[in-house]
């Protein structure tokens, strides 16, 4: 499920509908919105340390709200 299948994209791949991400933060995840609604779900294997993100406010960037939990989980 996590195998890397296509060519890299900046510091990820695509495995299934997994994004991998090869960067500093080892993770493995998906993010997705629609009209009234953004999901951010992660899993960082390094920390063994899942983070989701789900809100019915399609005007809230939850790519921002991950990185200031980035800050808190990863200093």
């Amino acid at each position: 499920m996590i195998t890397k299948y296509t060519p890299q994209w900046g510091n990820c791949h695509f495995g299934y509908i997994w994004i991998i991400n090869d960067s500093n933060t080892n993770c493995i995840g998906h993010e997705g919105n629609s009209s009234g609604w953004n999901t951010w779900n992660y899993y960082y294997p390094d920390k063994k340390i899942t983070m989701i993100i789900l809100t019915n406010f399609g005007f809230v960037d939850v790519s921002k709200l991950a990185a200031l939990f980035d800050k808190i989980i990863f200093k």
